[in-house]
């Protein structure tokens, strides 16, 4: 990406205002879990597999020498190496997104003392002339054998903003900067929190109340439609949360709204 590049792009207009909708109770239920209910086996299994789990710690995959708190993590093994994504804060011991750092770290299953760290982007950092100023969950897909989609979300000027960068696995390098998209319609806005509002309200479509950064869900379910893989997940913010769909992890196309809120 040249330093003179803008990577973003202008809303679509939509006429009128847009449209507010209120989140409702889910109905109609298909079933109501109960812990009254739940049989005590179900604890006892619980209680087996968080052991499982301890008993077969690996590894911690922060940086000891800055790190106060890291979250959010995605992970894979891939040829004898383990990959992690997360967000990282070296301030201070909270999740605070005004001092988080969205990073990668690689290291050999069987060798797990040698990690590698690549920070994605840090709070302060510049993006097409505007400053970062807060960085969000930070994950990862799988693209093919020899590809990763890092996938994070940050405040950059004033708008919230879901961006990637693809790394290569046989390289270990990272690519540029990108910006993902949402395409609602014939409409397709960057995947911000002005452009989900315009490629809604361009379809006729509203939005529950959005106050907080853009999520997406890190469980993608493939499913082929007409000969095309795609890739469903949930994306949310604030009380929004909405059903999506891509290719390629980089253009998400909007599905359904549920009534309910986030």
């Amino acid at each position: 990406m040249k330093a003179s590049e803008n990577i973003f792009r202008k809303d679509a207009v939509f006429e009128g205002e847009e449209t507010l909708i209120e989140g409702r109770e889910i109905e109609n239920a298909a079933g109501v879990i109960n812990v009254c209910d739940v049989d005590p086996l179900c604890f006892e299994k619980g209680d087996e597999f968080a052991r499982e789990i301890e008993e077969k710690f690996i590894s911690d995959f922060e940086n000891s020498a800055c790190d106060k708190m890291v979250h959010v993590s995605t992970f894979a093994l891939i040829d004898g190496v383990i990959y992690m994504t997360y967000y990282a804060n070296k301030e201070c011991a909270e999740e605070n997104p005004r001092n988080q750092t969205a990073r990668i770290v690689y290291c050999p299953r069987d060798d797990v003392d040698q990690k590698t760290f690549v920070d994605v982007m840090t709070v302060g950092d510049t993006l097409c002339s505007e400053r970062v100023n807060m960085v969000y969950d930070t994950i990862f897909a799988r693209v093919n054998d020899n590809t990763l989609m890092i996938l994070w979300t940050a405040k950059v000027g004033e708008n919230y903003y879901r961006l990637y960068r693809s790394f290569d696995i046989p390289t270990k390098t990272l690519g540029e900067i990108g910006v993902n998209r949402l395409k609602v319609g014939k409409v397709v806005n960057d995947f911000s929190s002005t452009g989900i509002i315009s490629a809604l309200a361009c379809n006729g479509l509203g939005h529950k109340k959005m106050y907080s950064d853009i999520g997406i869900m890190q469980k993608f379910t493939e499913r082929v439609e007409n000969g095309v893989k795609y890739y469903y997940s949930g994306a949310y913010s604030g009380d929004l949360n909405m059903i999506i769909k891509s290719t390629d992890f980089i253009t998400w196309e909007y599905v359904s709204e549920p009534d309910f809120i986030n």
